[in-house]
């Protein structure tokens, strides 16, 4: 199974990303073509040093953006555009789980959830649990958009005690308290 790692919005920001790192390189040229003097050119600079900031970003955050996981019967191969592929073995994951963060208003519990599945070599900061968004993908953990299809494979292919945590973790948040 061969998945995006990350949610729509994500996929949003990937696209628009390189958007926002052209369109100020573009206006700058737009102004020294206008006219050549100190306050065009002092525009130049700052639109160029505002792209290279957004190059050194997406280079940061690049690992969830631009990331794809081929899913296996004993690893995810994690394949991302600025870092060479790496694999997590599903045995030697400490902590799996599901966490969720609200997407909506900030501070504010109104807005919609949307859960991650995560799999990590280190323990999993339980701060983290309700604002997934803020737990960063490295090459000991990722995270993966939710959805059943990918639950149920998981399931088939974890071992025992990484299958138990993740099943306890659906349970808590997908199945209703009888």
């Amino acid at each position: 199974m061969k998945k995006y790692l990350g949610s729509s919005m994500t996929a949003f920001a990937a696209v628009l990303s390189p958007i926002i790192v052209v369109l100020p390189f573009l206006f700058g040229i737009g102004a020294l073509i206008s006219e050549v003097s100190v306050p065009t050119v002092l525009i130049f600079l700052g639109c160029v040093f505002c792209s290279c900031i957004w190059v050194v970003y997406l280079r940061q955050i690049g690992g969830q953006l631009y990331a794809w996981g081929r899913f296996q019967d004993n690893g995810v191969w994690v394949t991302s555009l600025f870092s060479k592929p790496y694999e997590l073995k599903y045995d030697r994951c400490v902590s799996c789980g599901i966490g969720y963060y609200t997407h909506g208003l900030p501070n504010s519990t109104a807005g919609s959830k949307v859960y991650f599945v995560f799999l990590s070599y280190d323990a999993f900061d339980e701060k983290y649990r309700s604002s997934i968004n803020f737990w960063k993908p490295t090459r000991r953990q990722i995270k993966i958009k939710f959805n059943e299809e990918l639950y149920q494979y998981l399931l088939s292919v974890f071992p025992t005690r990484q299958a138990r945590m993740l099943s306890r973790d659906y349970k808590r948040y997908f199945q209703p308290a009888a």
